[in-house]
Order: C-alpha cells, then structure tokens, then sequence
C-alpha cells in the first residue's frame, strides 16, 4: 500500500489540477508518507511488546518535533514562512524518523525484539514451534488491513481536499486545522 500512496502522490503532485507551489509542496510531502509508514510499523512492534510508554513517546513525538521545527522556521523567517517551509518541516522530521524507525525495525528484522508472552524471546520461530510464513502468505492475510487504512485516509481527508480546489487554500486551511482540534479534542 505504501507503493501505491507514493506512486499516486507522485502523480497528483506532477500531473494535478493545482499550482507550481502546491506541486512542490506535494513533491517534499513523499518523505512525510515513508516516516509515517516507519511510525506505524514502529508503533505495532511496541504494542506487540507491550511497551506502552514508549509507545506513547514514540507517538508523540513526530507531532512534538514537527510543532519545535514549525516554530523555529517561522521564529527565523518571519513573513517569508510559507507553505515550502512548513512542507520542508514536515519532510525534515519524517526522515529523521525514517531513519531511527528503520534502524529499529532491522534490529527487529533480525530477531532483536521481545513478544509479550512468550518468554521474552522468540522461540516460536527458532525452536521450530511455528512456521516462517512466505512474503506472499503475509500479503495475502494482511491486505484488508492495508486497504482499511487507505480508505481511513482518504474518507478523513477528502473533505480537506475538494475544499481545497472548491473554495481555496485559506478555507481548507482553516477547516484542516479546526478539524485537527476536534479530532484531537475526540
């Protein structure tokens, strides 16, 4: 699914009804979808070894360094802030989190991580208990949840979006960010 979102918002980005400022702003956003895939598969991997504070962290902490490096970019920019600033915050964080997420995730590939309730190892796989499941088997069982999380984010943000080319940038701003209060305040 992380393929197909990248391969569309390229697409939107180069070939959509929208201005050169709007394209780039796309363009600098692709970062933002690795670092938010890196943030839930990180997120599964402390849920699956029940650590819930760290989780917690881990959860807050894109949002937190996003807001740091917003207000630091408008602190140094003052009115030449804008929307390739804001898209540049966004990118810079998320490949700092790509990057950590990553370097988590390979400790985890090669079998450094700790299922609750097992024994605080994986022996189900090295003792021979269980099966390797193939690439294809994962994929196979998996994809409702991928797809689900698809239609998630395009049913939340389509009203943002064809506010967008409907009324302007100002109005699906403003509707964006009471949005974000609401869902935040839910």
């Amino acid at each position: 699914s992380t393929l197909v979102v990248l391969i569309s918002l390229a697409l939107w980005a180069g070939f959509g009804p929208h201005d050169d400022a709007m394209s780039l702003s796309l363009w600098l956003l692709l970062a933002y979808v690795m670092g938010q895939v890196v943030v839930e598969l990180v997120s599964s991997k402390l849920q699956l070894e029940e650590k819930y504070i760290s989780l917690a962290i881990w959860q807050f902490s894109p949002h937190f360094f996003r807001l740091c490096l917003i207000a630091l970019f408008v602190l140094l920019l003052g009115r030449e802030f804008s929307l390739y600033s804001a898209s540049a915050a966004y990118s810079i964080v998320s490949m700092l989190i790509f990057i950590f997420g990553a370097a988590v995730l390979l400790l985890m590939f090669f079998g450094r991580f700790s299922l609750s309730g097992h024994g605080g190892s994986n022996k189900l796989l090295h003792e021979g208990v269980g099966h390797k499941p193939t690439a294809l088997q994962v994929a196979s069982e998996s994809w409702p949840f991928g797809v689900a999380g698809i239609f998630h984010l395009i049913f939340f943000q389509s009203a943002i979006i064809l506010l967008l080319y409907l009324e302007g940038e100002e109005a699906a701003g403003l509707y964006n960010a009471a949005f974000l209060v609401m869902t935040a305040v839910y």
